[in-house]
């Protein structure tokens, strides 16, 4: 399951969260059904954060430490300013991929590939 801005999860009785992009595995969702609760404890395979600029290091570090203390596998930190996707495989583990390197889905998302410029590959505007 692939859910949006609007994919909000309580990953812990008192902490809900809205990343910006994730996935979750049909193995991770019990009973191998979608959820019917507006909030449904559920905890993603792979998070996708989008930085911007009212994201401050400190907010990232606390959310790193919140997605992995809930069992996320992976967080892709997207950074539109440098071109750059850096991959968590824990807070304090990360690999820094650039516009010329392939991003990889890992033990989250098995055999999927793109290069990081698709992430930053927009059409000029008309």
């Amino acid at each position: 399951m692939v859910l949006g801005v609007d994919g909000t999860l309580r990953f812990f009785p008192k902490l809900v969260l809205v990343p910006d992009v994730l996935f979750i595995s049909w193995a991770r969702i019990p009973g191998g059904k979608r959820p019917s609760e507006p909030i449904p404890n559920l905890v993603p395979d792979l998070v996708v954060e989008v930085l911007s600029k009212g994201n401050s290091k400190s907010e990232m570090k606390r959310k790193l430490g919140e997605y992995f203390a809930a069992g996320v596998t992976v967080v892709w930190l997207v950074d539109p300013k440098t071109k750059t996707v850096r991959v968590h495989t824990a807070p304090d583990q990360s690999t820094l991929l650039t516009e010329n390197d392939t991003l990889e889905g890992g033990a989250a998302l098995p055999g999927f590939q793109v290069c990081v410029s698709k992430f930053f590959d927009l059409p000029e505007p008309a």
